[in-house]
């Protein structure tokens, strides 16, 4: 599973170079496809870990080796030592990530001929501030260029191994290709994944729901549903908890119950067993 979730990973580099865009696309791309897959083998690979720690444990309580530390749970007599495990597990494995635009974009080399080259950024440089204001995020940095008229001279601060400097870039918006019917300010390569996207893919599903007119009970009764509850009970269809539909919708873990609540209500289930299988049924985890 790791192995496959490397190679997900450079499928977004690969098809971004191809043309294959959010700015061009109506249905998701690539990067969507790999980036849901890379969280379902990611989630499976901590479930793994899980049990791991499970059997071992089990394993050490049959063979009479009771836990013996001085931690405050323990010292009830309640064992932590898995939850630990996973804990140190998890802090390593985000220590050893690539760098991200969390604390300034670092840079691939730029195209060849571009205005960031003719201003010798060079693999390596670290931009940290844009018009003067601190990128804490990637779109921080897309909504900043955006934003600016062409012909600007748009001032960054870039972190290089000499130290700190300050390089003018102008606007240009050159080497890209405008497509028929495509808006220039088109928002979705500023946030171009994350809750946005399952929301459009929600509203959608429901339009097909809608035109569909399906003959069966789940059918219409799904088409009651609000985008947002389609958007739950999809995830919900994927086998997601709670605390994951949370986070992966960033919404709160109340209004996560409030909105399968409703689902139950209106599509008359007993449970959200009932829920994921209607809507396998009826289409909605294509």
């Amino acid at each position: 599973m790791t192995e496959v979730m490397i190679y997900y990973s450079t499928l977004q580099a690969i098809s971004h170079r191809a043309g294959d865009s959010w700015v061009f696309t109506e249905e998701g791309t690539t990067a969507h496809i790999s980036r849901q897959h890379t969280q379902d083998y990611a989630r499976l690979s901590g479930q793994i870990v899980g049990l791991l720690h499970d059997v071992v444990l089990s394993e050490l309580d049959k063979d009479g080796i009771v836990c013996g530390c001085r931690c405050p749970a323990c010292s009830v007599g309640i064992c932590v030592c898995g939850l630990s495990s996973r804990g140190i597990l998890r802090e390593a494995q985000s220590e050893a990530q690539p760098a991200v635009a969390e604390h300034g974009v670092p840079l691939a080399p730029p195209r060849p001929e571009s205005a960031a080259a003719r201003a010798s950024f060079q693999h390596g440089d670290v931009i940290v501030l844009i018009d003067d204001a601190e990128l804490r995020a990637l779109p921080d940095l897309q909504r900043t260029i955006r934003d600016h008229a062409p012909g600007d001279r748009m001032p960054l601060k870039v972190r290089r191994k000499a130290g700190l400097g300050t390089v003018f870039v102008e606007h240009r918006q050159e080497g890209v290709a405008i497509r028929d019917g495509v808006d220039p300010t088109d928002d979705r390569c500023v946030a171009p994944s994350g809750p946005e996207f399952h929301r459009d893919q929600a509203t959608q599903a429901l339009a097909d729901l809608q035109s569909r007119k399906s003959a069966n009970d789940g059918g219409k009764a799904l088409a009651s549903l609000t985008p947002r509850e389609v958007q739950v009970l999809r995830l919900v269809g994927r086998g997601e908890t709670n605390p994951e539909i949370a986070e992966e919708l960033e919404i709160r873990r109340p209004t996560v119950a409030r909105h399968i609540a409703n689902i139950l209500r209106k599509l008359e289930l007993a449970n959200r067993a009932q829920a994921a299988a209607l809507a396998g049924r009826e289409g909605l985890l294509r």
